[in-house]
């Protein structure tokens, strides 16, 4: 997703980060509304950094993904539903 286009579309105060490591550094240091997450990360698990993250923030965290496999879609659903089990355990 491209800053330019979401902040054509309103959204004025707009972090991109890389990588894991920076998208959890930008989430350490500011406050967010909201998160859009890659699966797919360059350094990490997108999985992995929503975990981490969720030490910091509460805010709503979006996936994307490029997979589109049937078996890349089961694994997602799994993965997705074992987060939000353990987001609930902690609450």
């Amino acid at each position: 997703m491209k800053v330019k286009n979401v902040k054509k579309e309103g959204f004025l105060q707009v972090k991109h980060a890389a990588t894991g490591q920076e998208a959890l550094q930008v989430v350490m240091e500011s406050h967010m509304d909201v998160i859009v997450l890659d699966v797919m990360l360059p350094d990490s698990d997108g999985f992995e950094v929503c975990r981490q993250m969720r030490l910091y923030t509460d805010a709503p965290i979006l996936f994307l993904t490029a997979r589109d496999t049937d078996l890349d879609k089961y694994l997602l659903s799994l993965k997705t539903t074992n987060t939000r089990i353990r987001v609930n355990q902690r609450s």
